[in-house]
């Protein structure tokens, strides 16, 4: 009997979707677990968590904030777009969607090497609709807004390899836009 017991509350805690994650109402700190819990292979709270911060981020009417839950859950959908057992254009467009709703928010408080970042994310979700006009011009713009220098960010995570931001932008361009 006890071990029924047992069973049925481990089933039923292990039904709470982020079980282990910490409550909290600081938008960014729910950003940090969304993170980790992807990273976990645990998209279904991930996803819920960072619509949670996006929701916090938009009441606060701050605008980074918002372009950065929205850049998360845009990378999130794309990268859900490569599973096999999804619609992969449901979510290509739900990528695009929020990495559009992002760009926007960056833009509209002048941070435009963050708009950068989102442009060129917003970019590979066209590559992974094979819309190859729209990719190059994503990534020029990426480009365009990177070498503006505006912003209070001047750089952001990229592949090393590269050597820098603007050498990942160019080098994309020129892997994959040169016959276009």
């Amino acid at each position: 009997m006890k071990l029924r017991i047992l069973l049925c509350l481990v089933f039923f805690l292990s039904g709470c979707s982020a079980m282990g994650v910490v409550e909290t109402n600081d938008p960014n700190e729910k950003l940090i677990q969304a993170s980790h819990l992807q990273s976990n292979g645990r998209p279904i709270p991930a996803e819920r968590i960072a619509l949670e911060a996006l929701q916090i981020f938009q009441g606060q009417q701050d605008a980074m904030g918002s372009g950065e839950a929205n850049l998360f859950l845009g990378q999130f959908y794309k990268a859900k777009s490569g599973w096999g057992n999804v619609n992969k254009d449901e979510f290509l467009n739900k990528s695009i969607k929020y990495i559009n709703s992002s760009i926007d928010n960056f833009l509209s408080i002048q941070e435009n090497i963050q708009a950068s970042k989102a442009v060129f994310e917003l970019a590979q979700s066209y590559r992974g609709k094979e819309k190859i006009i729209e990719m190059c011009s994503n990534f020029q713009r990426s480009l365009e807004l990177y070498n503006s220098g505006i912003g209070t960010a001047k750089s952001f995570q990229y592949n090393k390899q590269f050597g820098s931001v603007r050498g990942l932008i160019e080098a994309h361009i020129e892997q994959l836009c040169t016959n276009v």
